[in-house]
């Protein structure tokens, strides 16, 4: 079943670390969850298995973020399931030519083009760049 909005940190911390990706702190994660525009996640018998993240501003720029499912739970098609809500979200609340975008894991782009993504570089836009902010000091 998916729900909207009910995202806790203890599950996002959990689906990240199975993932193997950087841990943000705790306080972050906190602060950063309820800033999302929408958080839908997956849940089986009590346990989220599955989450994504849309942020931006709602209106003109959305990103998808954090697609994550549980090892366990995957190629059952929860990734797809989440993605396809994430779709039917953008379609209600997406203006007209709104820019909707997503960093892909390597070899997965294939499953976001399904969706109308775009693998760079194309004509009229590159390859996209994004950076990972290293502070001078870990909090």
């Amino acid at each position: 079943m998916i729900k909207e909005n009910v995202l806790q940190v203890e599950d996002y911390q959990r689906l990240i670390r199975e993932a193997g990706w950087e841990m943000q702190p705790q306080s972050a994660i906190a602060a950063a969850l309820p800033r999302s525009i929408v958080t839908f996640s997956t849940h089986i018998d009590g346990q989220t298995v599955g989450m994504v993240r849309l942020v931006g501003d709602g209106h003109i720029v959305f990103y998808v973020q954090d697609l994550v499912v549980a090892k366990t739970y995957r190629r059952r098609g929860i990734a797809t399931a989440l993605m396809k809500t994430v779709m039917i979200y953008l379609e209600k609340h997406a203006s007209h030519h709104s820019f909707i975008g997503l960093m892909s894991a390597a070899s997965l782009e294939a499953f976001y083009q399904q969706f109308g993504f775009m693998q760079g570089p194309t004509v009229g836009y590159g390859a996209g760049m994004t950076q990972v902010w290293q502070k001078a000091t870990k909090e």
